[in-house]
């Protein structure tokens, strides 16, 4: 593969999410459904510092904004960054980030990357953790959810999306939806599919990264059968 080609394929994904309009996504209930779980399985309060590395259009923000002291923003697609930084203009405790930037070193107490990892190649998730682990305070968390065991069948998750938009009331919605951007999604997926990390080789790039890797015994999502794993800094770890 030349190098154009390279750049086209990783470009993929990050060309889905920028070009996908706001109508046709269900994040405002799924974001919902996150952060009550987030909130039961990890302490937040008003002096908490957060980064939602890969925050989409904002809705998961938007929700912990009131809840913590500080949330930082984060997304490849630049249009994302733009509806999410919009969406919470009012909110003088959100702040977007410049990963760009090396020097920036916020300390932050929880980095959340939510349904973001399966979009990434191994090289590019071995290339973040180290840095992530540079963002946190001593006591910090990376929490990554909605990771995709290997062999997980898709109709795992239309089951578990189903089930959701039953009991949350947008059935209707939820197929029409999942109908007007499935052929857009599967050739995304064709042209890089997505990415499984089994347990044992996230714990492995981790600790390569100076990272300790626990598993919750369920996934912070709706999307049951997927996984949850909450990284802390290990002593004298990566630089």
């Amino acid at each position: 593969m030349n190098h154009e080609m390279e750049e086209a394929t990783a470009d993929t994904w990050v060309s889905y999410w920028d070009a996908l309009p706001e109508g046709q996504l269900l994040f405002r209930p799924e974001a919902e459904e996150y952060v009550r779980n987030l909130a039961a399985a990890f302490p937040l309060s008003r002096q908490s510092r957060l980064l939602d590395f890969g925050c989409g259009y904002g809705f998961v923000a938007a929700a912990l904004a009131p809840r913590v002291g500080q949330v930082f923003l984060w997304d490849a697609a630049a249009s994302m960054r733009r509806h999410a930084v919009a969406r919470l203009a009012q909110q003088d405790n959100v702040v977007l980030l410049d990963l760009n930037d090396s020097t920036t070193k916020p300390s932050l107490d929880l980095i959340l990357v939510n349904s973001v990892v399966q979009y990434m190649t191994p090289e590019e998730l071995a290339g973040w953790l180290p840095r992530w682990r540079q963002l946190l305070a001593p006591s910090g968390q990376v929490v990554l959810s909605d990771l995709i065991p290997p062999r997980h069948s898709f109709l795992t998750d239309l089951f578990s999306l189903l089930t959701f938009s039953v009991r949350r009331g947008y059935l209707v919605q939820a197929i029409r939806n999942i109908l007007a951007t499935r052929k857009r999604y599967k050739q995304a997926e064709h042209a890089r599919p997505l990415y499984h990390p089994s347990c044992a080789e996230l714990t492995r790039m981790a600790a390569a990264a100076g990272l300790a890797t626990r598993f919750l015994d369920r996934n912070l999502t709706h999307f049951r059968g997927r996984v949850t794993a909450d990284l802390t800094r290990t002593a004298g770890g990566a630089a």
